[in-house]
């Protein structure tokens, strides 16, 4: 009995896990658009499944902010407005103060390795143009900071946010790829010298002029984006991320 009861879920589980991510990929790259119409029956038509494991994972996608849902079995893609942009990356920036106040002075040798670590793999992601790979790896090295606190609550406040983030973050990546690209390892590093030196006030000033900076040019690409839709219509369909 209990065996039967322990593989059906799994399998249906499995599914909606390689759905999600797919889709989610798909958005974050672009490959979706923001406002695009998901229906359960194309997707599960594309992904060869049944409309179960489709319609789980644009649940999943729903409480992650990334679609919204309709009638008739669809939903959406998430598409951002510049009040979105306030709100997230003021509660980014809040967020990642916090964790700095609680754990920056008491780092040691091994955390700075493992920040370490992602700016070497973020270098590498960007010279092989993996940019999609970039957003991941950007996420983890400000998350280290969220995690290292313990603070579960803090973490899920967080995880509310990150996937609607990691959306504006790779849309103003591919919108304005060669001045923005080399930023993010300018602006790791400086985060990581803050850290290294224990230095707390540099660190509070670098997340809040950093978090200004990319909240005021998301909003200016989201303004151009709407002023151009033809162009980035086009632009859309060119692949700049590898899924």
């Amino acid at each position: 009995m209990i065996r039967d009861q322990a593989f059906l879920p799994v399998m249906q589980s499995s599914l909606a896990d390689r759905v999600t991510e797919q889709l989610r990929a798909a958005i974050i790259a672009g490959q979706l658009a923001p406002g695009e119409r998901l229906t359960e029956a194309t997707l599960a038509n594309r992904f060869g499944v049944s409309r179960s494991p489709v319609r789980e994972a644009l649940a999943r996608l729903e409480a992650m902010g990334l679609v919204r849902s309709s009638t008739n079995y669809s939903a959406y893609v998430w598409e951002p407005n510049e009040a979105d942009v306030d709100e997230i990356i003021s509660l980014r920036m809040m967020m990642e103060i916090y964790a700095s106040e609680q754990v920056a002075l008491t780092l040691v040798q091994s955390d700075f390795d493992h920040l370490e670590g992602e700016i070497a793999k973020q270098e590498r992601f960007i010279g092989l143009q993996d940019y999609f790979a970039l957003v991941s790896s950007d996420r983890q090295f400000h998350e280290y900071m969220i995690r290292k606190t313990g603070n579960g609550r803090l973490l899920g406040w967080w995880g509310q946010i990150i996937g609607q983030w990691e959306v504006l973050v790779a849309r103003r990546w591919r919108f304005d790829t060669t001045r923005v690209i080399p930023r993010v390892l300018h602006d790791h590093r400086l985060i990581l010298d803050a850290l290294k030196a224990h230095d707390l006030d540099r660190l509070i000033a670098l997340h809040r002029s950093i978090n200004k900076e990319v909240c005021e040019e998301t909003k200016s690409m989201l303004r151009q984006q709407a002023s151009q839709p033809a162009s980035i219509a086009e632009r859309s369909k060119v692949e700049v991320m590898r899924t």
